[in-house]
């Protein structure tokens, strides 16, 4: 075979061995999230339904929702807002679209996290807060190692429209971020639009396999100049 022919089919290779980019990218907006029903009793819903693992075909409390590997510790709620229906319980600005935001009422965090195998490759969202004491912000855990907190601006007085935040990208690159904290005083931070890429974590071997074709690529290559 000739040099040339090894090289293309080393290359080839190496491009097998990447792992595959995206897979899904989606947003949760939370509206119209059904109150969980059922055994086990579900979390305290009285502000709000618990978004749990409805994002992840929700297999515990059954409402149907899409298959999206993501699910949310208990303190998560779908809240609706009290501008559009005299019986929800948000007091926070009609959010960018639909009817609903995801806030806790009970704790100054919670979180969401993807099924295993897969990490977070990009995030961004909306969030409104009630002033400086509200204290919104992100953090960012690979397994239960936690990777970096980022401090969001609070509102100046009172809850303000909604501001747009997309986590930098060099902060999902170290480590395989496998879930996500919003952080904030209760009831006093909401969130919408949470855009999610999710992509397969690559296994050593591929790592390896792929390292060792570019490396054939490159030893050909110096051959070939001199």
């Amino acid at each position: 075979m000739k040099p040339h022919q090894i090289a293309f089919g080393a290359l080839a290779l190496a491009v097998v061995c990447v792992p595959a980019m995206a897979q899904g990218s989606f947003t949760m907006d939370f509206d119209d999230i059904p109150v969980a029903v059922g055994s086990p009793t579900p979390p305290d819903q009285t502000f709000g339904s618990a978004v749990l693992g409805y994002y992840n075909g929700d297999p515990v409390y059954g409402r149907g929702g899409p298959f999206w590997d993501v699910t949310f510790s208990d303190e998560a709620l779908a809240i609706c807002a009290q501008v559009n229906d005299e019986d929800c319980k948000g007091n926070f600005p009609a959010p960018p679209s639909g009817n609903s935001a995801v806030g806790s009422v009970s704790t100054s965090s919670f979180t969401f996290f993807v099924s295993p195998g897969l990490y977070v490759s990009s995030l961004s969202f909306q969030y409104t807060d009630a002033g400086a004491s509200s204290n919104p912000g992100v953090r960012l855990f690979s397994g239960s190692t936690e990777l970096l907190t980022l401090a969001l601006t609070p509102c100046t007085g009172g809850f303000c429209p909604w501001k747009q935040f997309e986590v930098p990208q060099g902060a999902l690159d170290d480590l395989p971020v496998t879930a996500v904290a919003f952080l904030g005083a209760p009831n006093s931070v909401a969130f919408d639009n949470v855009s999610v890429t999710t992509t397969p974590i690559p296994e050593p071997s591929t790592y390896a396999l792929m390292l060792g074709g570019l490396a054939l690529v490159a030893g050909l290559a110096r051959r070939r100049t001199r």
